[in-house]
């Protein structure tokens, strides 16, 4: 009589192990999943972030590229930015006479293949 208690008592100590090691493993799920809820939403928010600061950037950059061709378009407006882009684009003035000069051909170094001695 005394074996079958002490096996029940051992056979009711597994049982409980088992019931431990499984409530364990299900609280050890449901903490990763929740650990995903929570980290997913904060990984999307820095990569939004991060692409928002390039975009940022760029608007800047445009903004600055914007001023830029403001200033060049009043210039263009003016008499002086007007006559000045008119003869980089290769007009004269009346009575004026275009004179082109071709850049001098480059020198090439004539070498001896001689052998040094």
């Amino acid at each position: 009589m005394r074996e079958r208690l002490r096996r029940r008592r051992r056979s009711k100590s597994v049982w409980v192990k088992i019931c431990q090691i499984g409530v364990l493993v299900a609280a050890v799920i449901v903490a990763f999943s929740v650990c995903c809820k929570i980290v997913r939403p904060f990984h999307l928010w820095l990569g939004e972030s991060q692409a928002n600061r390039g975009l940022e950037t760029q608007l800047a950059q445009l903004r600055r590229d914007n001023d830029e061709l403001k200033f060049k378009r009043i210039y263009l407006k003016s008499d002086e930015g007007a006559q000045n882009e008119a003869r980089r684009l290769g007009y004269v003035s009346p009575g004026e006479v275009t004179v082109i000069v071709n850049p001098p051909k480059p020198r090439t170094a004539h070498r001896d293949h001689r052998q040094p001695e």
